[in-house]
């Protein structure tokens, strides 16, 4: 019996030593599915648990070694719970799921809600970074918010990570509380393609190359005047945070690699100069902003503008050498940024605020950033005194 007793004391006292050490997590993940159609489906379920990286422990209350687990809430799977226990710095649970729309209707996440408190001693929410490196995104990186699109029967992979920082400070291990709560929750609503959409463009007087058209709130000049619509360009660059306009959208690469490039030609898969697509780091972006722009009625097509758009009315190419007017339409230049085609095997054009249309390898960070490109029918644009 004694050498029992010492036995528990010393594990209580390891248990004190590398934590005050214990940190248990308890967190839900959580899917909301609304909407109806007539002889549609719509069901958004999570899909295919796998633990990645798990903790080994003796569990407080039966004194059995266990493990950190991940289930299904019940039988609908549109939630998930998972129990784990961190014990040393550098300790990490992880699991991979299946965000999965296993119906026929096209879905959008209209709220992600991520929800992460610390419960011991009215510990703010950011402070959990002092202890934990904490995350619930796309398991290719990109990062789970509103207007992320889920198509019939398409499946994103989400990795939810929590670990207990290796390089934890002795003084915050002081302070680490015994208990972790996070979570994210998503809001899915149907996302119909088809829906009647009124019309949302207005503009002060006769449209002109110049002139400024107002869509579901949102500013852009025409650039081109073409037979039955519009290629107007947006006023301000994308905030990268909300995908939306903003003065003071920011800076980002256009892709890791030169993906339109292989063995010293352009890739088959490419007809022209213009190469802007998914493979761009860009596209998640532009993706979003479209989604944004159909919520508010205006269903129509957003890419990063071509060579040839700018060279309809507001720019001239001679000798592959590139000029825009900027005296009359002086908002082309009044902030860089990406055009969609490819100079060379490395490097994109761009639009630059000092040096007009001009070549940038494809992964500079600091300089460049995202300005959209719509076109809109005639008939959609109503003009107004």
């Amino acid at each position: 019996m004694r050498r029992n007793r010492r036995l528990i004391v010393a594990i209580v006292v390891l248990l004190l030593m590398i934590g005050v050490g214990y940190a248990a997590i308890a967190t839900t993940l959580t899917i909301n599915g609304t909407g109806y159609f007539n002889q549609n489906s719509w069901e958004i379920v999570w899909d295919n648990i796998q633990i990645t990286s798990n903790v080994s422990y003796v569990d407080e209350t039966t004194g059995e070694p266990t493990q950190g687990v991940v289930n299904y809430t019940d039988n609908t799977h549109t939630g998930i719970e998972y129990v784990a226990a961190l014990l040393i710095p550098g300790d990490k649970f992880e699991f991979t799921v299946d965000m999965w729309n296993k119906g026929t209707v096209p879905a959008y996440a209209k709220v992600v809600d991520r929800t992460t408190q610390m419960l011991v001693n009215e510990i703010e929410t950011s402070e959990y970074s002092r202890w934990f490196d904490y995350s619930i995104d796309y398991t290719d990186g990109k990062v789970i918010k509103p207007l992320n699109t889920l198509m019939p029967n398409e499946r994103k992979n989400v990795t939810v990570t929590l670990e207990l920082k290796a390089d934890i400070t002795n003084e915050d291990l002081q302070t680490l509380p015994s208990t972790f709560e996070g979570g994210i929750s998503i809001l899915f609503e149907q996302y119909k393609r088809n829906r009647k959409i009124e019309k949302t463009c207005t503009t002060s007087g006769a449209v002109s190359v110049g002139s400024t058209v107002t869509c579901a709130n949102e500013d852009f000049y025409v650039i081109a005047v073409n037979e039955n619509d519009y290629t107007m360009l947006a006023k301000n660059r994308i905030d990268l945070e909300h995908d939306k306009q903003s003065l003071s959208g920011g800076n980002i690469k256009y892709s890791k690699d030169a993906y339109w490039w292989s063995e010293g030609a352009l890739k088959d898969t490419y007809t022209s100069t213009y190469v802007y697509d998914s493979n761009s780091k860009l596209y998640d972006h532009l993706d979003n902003y479209k989604h944004f722009l159909y919520l508010n009625d205006l269903d129509v097509d957003v890419k990063l503008p071509s060579l040839s758009d700018l060279t309809k009315s507001v720019c001239e190419v001679e000798n592959d050498t590139y000029t825009c007017d900027t005296t009359t339409y002086d908002f082309i230049n009044s902030t860089s940024m990406w055009l969609g085609d490819y100079a060379t095997a490395d490097n994109m054009y761009v639009l630059d605020s000092t040096d007009g249309i001009k070549t940038a390898k494809h992964d500079v960070t600091d300089k460049y950033g995202i300005r959209p490109v719509i076109t809109v029918n005639k008939t959609d644009v109503e003009a107004t005194e």
